[in-house]
């Protein structure tokens, strides 16, 4: 049995036959891990396109874990022995590739990332599967100041992300989406789920004609949250902001938020400017589309229309596994 400082190395495809298995023997290509990549049906990841397309970065990390104690059906993941992917205080820097880069497999409209990674031969250690985090999102650096999620290293835990809005581009052009699974053979299958919750904000003119030119305001609007792996879900939602201002020359306007809650908000049209009190405050729920219509004469709001009980739900997100 090797020890297990052995896991600490990343090896990659070439070096795996001779240095991973817990057995030292030799692995054959059928016991190589790949990454089911499933675009069926529609998929909105992002506020424009409704499908992954090259180059979508898909990134993953893939942990250890222990054979589970005498009473216990689950193993512990090892998050001190990274499998795929670096992870340190140092270093956090995970297996990525881009949607373009998949190969076509053996089933209709699925694809496959091959990793490059072996299988360990788990029945010769003391672990006895993988736990893999994966996540795809949009990630800009602008003038020292990143928007969208980052991941965080923790030693004894899940790795968090520490996500903030695109507040200078008005919001993130793209979902966060995240997803955690544990195997020990096969084609791995993510299912990713959506972390933000998607608005859409409508106008409806009626009795005049012109630019819209209408800019929304939300005070203590919530741009800066941690996501937390290991619950699933936002923690330290309290990074807020007053006004958070989306303006539009057109009449839908859609962003992504993090989930919160939106009770009122002002409007600024045709030199006017309006505040809007909800007569039920609207739930931005994380995978929903959340939408507000505003109809709007030349000189005041005539009408607001919230759908807090009838959530537009997105499609579920899927990579499937039924590869072999």
């Amino acid at each position: 049995m090797m020890k297990r400082r052995l896991y600490i190395l990343l090896l990659p495809l070439l070096a795996f036959a001779s240095a991973v298995s817990c057995s030292k023997q030799e692995m054959d290509t059928a016991s190589s891990i790949g990454f089911g990549v499933d675009t069926d049906g529609n998929i909105p990841t992002k506020v424009t396109d409704t499908s992954f397309e090259g180059p979508d970065i898909i990134n993953v990390l893939g942990f250890l874990v222990e054979d589970a104690e005498p009473g216990n059906d689950e193993g512990r993941i090892n998050y001190g022995m990274p499998y795929i992917g670096a992870y340190s205080s140092s270093t956090v820097s995970p297996l990525s590739f881009s949607y373009s880069d998949v190969t076509a497999t053996g089933y209709e409209g699925g694809k496959v990332y091959a990793s490059g990674y072996y299988w360990p031969k788990f029945d010769n250690c003391e672990y006895e599967a993988l736990h893999f985090h994966a996540y795809y999102a949009y990630n800009t650096t602008s003038d020292g100041i990143t928007t969208g999620p980052v991941i965080q290293y923790r030693s004894d835990a899940a790795p968090v992300f520490e996500y903030n809005m695109d507040i200078k581009g008005q919001a993130a052009k793209e979902d966060f989406l995240v997803a955690s699974q544990t195997a020990s053979e096969n084609d791995v299958e993510l299912k990713f789920r959506h972390t933000l919750a998607k608005v859409v904000l409508e106008v409806k003119l009626y009795d005049w004609i012109g630019a819209y030119d209408m800019k929304w305001m939300f005070d203590d609007f919530v741009v800066g949250a941690t996501w937390d792996c290991t619950h699933s879900a936002w923690i330290d939602s309290d990074k807020t902001i007053s006004p958070f201002s989306v303006t539009s020359t057109a009449n839908v306007v859609s962003f992504y938020a993090i989930p919160q809650t939106v009770e009122e908000f002002a409007v600024v049209w045709n030199y006017h400017k309006e505040k809007i009190t909800l007569p039920t405050s609207l739930t931005l729920a994380a995978g929903f589309a959340n939408k507000i219509t505003l109809s709007i004469s030349r000189d005041k709001v005539i009408g607001v229309v919230i759908e807090p009980g009838k959530p537009q739900q997105w499609d579920t997100v899927e990579n499937t596994n039924n590869l072999n």
